[in-house]
């Protein structure tokens, strides 16, 4: 399960409620991913924004060079993060933006384990019960543990739902742990 951390979550948010004012939240999700991916794929910049000696207004500068074309909302939440010292919290926010929109979209994202891939059938029919049950548009993201040996392991927000072998092993193992020999009508001499 992710955690956010409470800073980038109030950041989130608040850039969040100005996305959907503006009604922008599309746009500037783009930016905001576009943008996170520019830092992993440019160490350099990574290290001028990341440093504790750079200036905030070089900071600032360099910023405004490397994405001419973003939103001014945009720019003034970088810029924000760097006046608070804050671009730690980026890849959280931009997990806290995108959970926040499915959730504006009425969306849920359920992942799923499962011991081996599932059929398409079967995601489908998943994917629809789902749906029933919670009222939400349902997005399925099928992950492959073969530790669970069968059966299915759900991810709904902070819910776990364990439908596994390897879980109803591990109850039934506890079971006849706790039962003594002589309940069992067999004597131990």
């Amino acid at each position: 399960m992710m955690t956010i951390s409470p800073v980038a979550d109030r950041y989130a948010r608040a850039y969040f409620q100005l996305a959907r004012e503006k009604d922008m939240i599309d746009r500037l999700q783009e930016e905001l991913l576009e943008f996170r991916n520019l830092l992993r794929q440019e160490p350099d910049l990574q290290r001028i924004l990341f440093h504790p000696r750079v200036k905030e207004s070089d900071k600032k500068s360099v910023l405004k060079k490397v994405l001419p074309d973003f939103h001014p909302l945009t720019l003034n939440l970088f810029f924000l993060l760097v006046d608070k010292n804050r671009f730690t919290i980026l890849n959280d926010l931009v997990e806290c933006f995108g959970l926040l929109k499915k959730e504006h979209n009425n969306q849920e994202v359920v992942l799923v384990h499962a011991a081996r891939p599932l059929p398409q059938r079967v995601q489908k029919a998943l994917e629809e019960k789902l749906q029933k049950s919670f009222g939400k548009e349902i997005e399925l993201r099928v992950i492959i543990d073969e530790k669970i040996i069968g059966g299915l392991v759900l991810q709904v927000g902070d819910e776990l739902i364990d439908g596994s072998i390897r879980r109803s092993l591990e109850k039934l193992k506890e079971r006849l742990q706790g039962i003594q020999v002589s309940q069992l009508g067999v004597s131990e001499s």
